[in-house]
């Protein structure tokens, strides 16, 4: 008996998804049937070209899924369009996406990696290509250059079969975003953040620790080390994420917006990664005050770059360079408490220099003149030559001076 499946696959087999159909089609366009592999994972496709008016930018696509979220949260619960996803992410703030520069070089050069949709023509990878090509063929429809819309009217693309599982999907999203290209990858908030879930999900279904680490490097076709790295830089940003959206009464702390929360963390993954690393964690674990105040900085964007946070162990251990970073205001409170733990770091640097001296120096007063009579000669000839290559220093130094 021949299940309904098999006749969906025998059906996407014998004839193309309508979606790679139309009329008029140039003969160049003609779509062909493919077996191709994502990640390992054998997917049937048809390749051939879609017509742009006809897909549909992926909303769940993780790239845009805090701009998805807000627009819900603003527009009742419906989902945006392909025309509102363009608009936002052309917006200055969005300078991840350089659509502008992409979709010249498309109007000049066509696409040149297909696109990969599903058979309803739902976009799983392809997001910048798609939007930039959108972009110009909302421009040429509106000023009427018909060489700019032969362009952009058509994407090539993979067409999914429709009997494509969930995993079918993923194994496409890590093949295309995981995987080294000249692309541009997702950025590593992104990465950390499918990771993280995927590990939530294994360590729920009760796999170990080690059991899931070692499925998410085989899952997403990365190194244990990258896998580790994620989940710590995950799990100080959920710390984070819990302190912004609590309320503190004490401090006059007040819940922060879910989604601009979301937007620093994406923004400053650099910065949470650096406050993983071992020797900040025992700083931040130490002093809970300090650590909150931490979290603070951080959210009103006051650490002028990553490095910054690489000062905070030294700060917290200084009395007074942790007063004026826990008291100061703004970046200069943290300028502040790290010049003071430089200048301090010199000046104790310069004393150990001085106290080994002196205690060198009264190691050579103990010595009696049967000590120096049972020294070996090479041990004498060093002692000379030390004290002749000091006197030698000191007096360049003293010259400068």
């Amino acid at each position: 008996m021949v299940t309904a499946s098999e006749k969906q696959v025998e059906q996407f087999k014998a004839s193309p998804p309508p979606i790679l159909v139309w009329d008029n089609q140039q003969p160049w366009q003609t779509p062909r049937y493919e077996v191709r592999y994502f990640h390992r994972r054998k997917i049937e496709v048809w390749h051939g070209y879609v017509q742009t008016k006809n897909i549909t930018g992926w909303v769940s696509n993780v790239r845009i899924a805090l701009f998805v979220e807000k627009w819900q949260r603003d527009h009742g619960g419906a989902p945006p369009t392909n025309d509102d996803i363009l608009h936002w992410m052309l917006r200055d703030r969005n300078e991840e996406f350089d659509l502008l520069s992409l979709a010249e070089s498309i109007v000049k050069n066509g696409v040149r990696q297909p696109i990969v949709v599903t058979s309803a023509g739902v976009l799983l990878d392809g997001n910048r290509r798609y939007f930039a090509a959108l972009m110009k063929l909302r421009e040429a429809e509106k000023n009427g250059d018909k060489s700019v819309l032969t362009m952009v009217s058509q994407l090539p693309a993979y067409v999914l079969s429709p009997i494509c599982s969930e995993e079918d999907f993923e194994s496409v999203l890590v093949e295309e975003n995981f995987v080294d290209d000249c692309r541009i990858e997702w950025p590593n908030y992104i990465k950390a953040s499918k990771v993280f879930e995927a590990y939530q999900e294994l360590r729920e279904g009760d796999a170990t620790k080690t059991v899931a680490l070692t499925r998410l490097t085989e899952q997403f076709g990365i190194k244990r080390a990258h896998v580790d790295r994620f989940i710590k830089v995950m799990n100080f940003i959920q710390e984070f994420h819990e302190h912004h959206v609590s309320e503190d009464e004490e401090t006059g702390r007040r819940p922060k917006e879910e989604y601009e929360i979301k937007w620093k963390e994406q923004k400053y993954f650099e910065y949470f990664d650096e406050l993983s690393k071992t020797k900040v964690v025992k700083a931040l674990d130490a002093n809970p005050e300090f650590a909150a105040k931490v979290f603070d900085r951080l959210y009103d964007e006051e650490f002028e770059n990553f490095t910054w946070i690489r000062k905070l162990p030294e700060i917290a251990a200084d009395t007074r360079a942790r007063d004026i970073f826990m008291t100061g205001t703004g970046s200069k409170a943290i300028k502040d408490a790290m010049q003071w733990v430089t200048i301090t770091g010199a000046a104790k640097k310069a004393m150990d220099i001085n106290d080994r001296i002196t205690s060198f120096e009264r190691f050579l007063e103990s010595l009696n003149a049967h000590d120096i009579s049972t020294l070996d000669p090479l041990a004498v000839k060093a002692l000379e030559e030390i004290a002749e290559n000091v006197a030698r220093m000191a007096k360049a130094v003293s010259r400068k001076r």
